[in-house]
């Protein structure tokens, strides 16, 4: 099931850092907005007002749009990875995977992709992932409907489930 606490540390570091900082340039847009007369620069920099005013302008656009758009993301991810699962069954890995689940027009999207891998040629686990390449067959669902069943020859597993170790201690006792 999914961990909250190794999603933080392995899957969502990207984000929890983005997050901190923008979050640092979006506090540097409100000291500039609420402070603007009280900010001076030293005299050593004087040459280069027009520069700074611009780079600190462009510091706090970024950080604006980049502090909600990374918690965003953030929270995306983390959502689809709560409604995921990764398990261990009769010596094959069972992922299955929410490809999507939002709101439309015509109603609500739920379309989750279920990887059952039985032999493991390589793999590569990464500070993000787990990249396993062999024998796969990915079930694509579409509300509770089987859409589509194929093999393929890889898949990227998100480190963010209390399973983790347990599946790479797997993968390192089968090669």
């Amino acid at each position: 099931m999914f961990s909250n606490e190794i999603y933080k540390k392995q899957n969502g570091f990207v984000f929890v850092v983005l997050s901190w900082i923008t979050a640092f340039l979006f506090l540097l847009l409100l000291i500039i907005i609420f402070m603007p007369g009280q900010i001076s620069y030293p005299g050593f920099l004087e040459n280069y007002a027009d520069f700074l005013s611009m780079f600190i302008g462009w510091l706090c656009v970024i950080g604006f749009v980049g502090f909600p758009l990374s918690l965003s993301l953030y929270k995306g991810m983390k959502n689809l990875y709560v409604k995921s699962a990764l398990k261990l069954e009769d010596n094959k890995i069972i992922y299955n995977k929410q490809a999507s689940y939002e709101w439309s027009a015509v109603g609500r999207i739920d379309e989750k992709h279920n990887f059952c891998i039985s032999k493991v040629n390589n793999y590569v686990v990464s500070k993000r992932w787990i990249k396993i390449d062999g024998q796969i067959e990915k079930t694509i669902i579409n509300k509770d409907r089987h859409l589509d069943t194929k093999e393929v020859s890889s898949v990227k597993i998100a480190r963010a489930f209390d399973t983790d170790q347990k599946i790479i201690e797997f993968l390192q006792k089968s090669k």
